[in-house]
């Protein structure tokens, strides 16, 4: 005798309510073990943070106040925030599949001559076999690039990019391993100066969008560095 249409809801809907209950039971428990473990690996990569929350519903992460330091370089974030995180995929087959990836309020500052070119980071020892990230959204960051304490380059940046894919993170060296939608990408108040230069190149403002293949300049400029007698 075949079980009828309200047995199979009502049995359904148990199943439902008593998922709920656990996860609801053991929630705060699990956000706590995790939140105590992505520390550990944090700290351990000389990052600091002020916060960090695990919601196990909507399957998200947040942190504040991140706060990166190494060879007079710097980086300081103040909110990042990962949602529609995919866990039955990383657990089935090692793939980071994220919704929606938030970078906002970001003040980065690089040292050209600390930076390491060499890449010591070994693909066998990657703990995941692909990346998929719907949206990632980069929101008011100052960047700052200096060569000893000249500032060569300086612009506050906003990103947008579409649908990120990585297929196979082994190759994650060849650029031809990346692949993404579409990027549209905001430049405001840029200010290039090479040492040695006689010159300053300003643009207050630079839009492009990859997918509809455009690019918008607003106000480029040479401004002399000298006064007409130093020149």
């Amino acid at each position: 005798m075949k079980p009828s249409r309200r047995r199979i809801l009502k049995a359904a809907l148990i199943i439902v309510i008593s998922a709920a209950v656990l996860l609801a039971a053991a929630g705060p428990v699990l956000s706590a073990i995790f939140s105590k473990k992505i520390k550990e690996r944090l700290e351990a990569s000389n990052v600091h943070i002020s916060s960090l929350s695990i919601n196990l519903y909507t399957r998200s992460i947040t942190l504040r106040d991140v706060d990166w330091e190494k060879n007079s370089n710097k980086a300081k974030v103040a909110l990042v925030y990962a949602g529609g995180i995919g866990i039955l995929p990383f657990f089935t087959n090692k793939r980071i599949s994220v919704r929606r990836l938030t970078f906002e309020g970001g003040d980065i500052s690089i040292v050209r001559d600390t930076i390491k070119h060499a890449n010591n980071i070994q693909a066998d020892s990657l703990p995941f076999s692909s990346i998929d990230i719907d949206r990632i959204t980069i929101k008011d960051f100052q960047v700052t690039i200096k060569n000893d304490s000249i500032t060569e380059f300086q612009t506050k940046i906003g990103v947008i990019v579409h649908y990120f894919f990585v297929h196979d993170a082994q190759n994650f060296r060849d650029p031809a391993a990346y692949a993404m939608r579409n990027i549209e990408t905001t430049v405001q108040d840029l200010r290039i100066t090479k040492s040695g230069s006689l010159y300053d190149f300003t643009i207050k403002k630079a839009t492009f969008d990859k997918e509809l293949k455009t690019m918008h300049v607003d106000s480029l400029k040479l401004e002399p560095i000298f006064n007409k007698t130093e020149f």
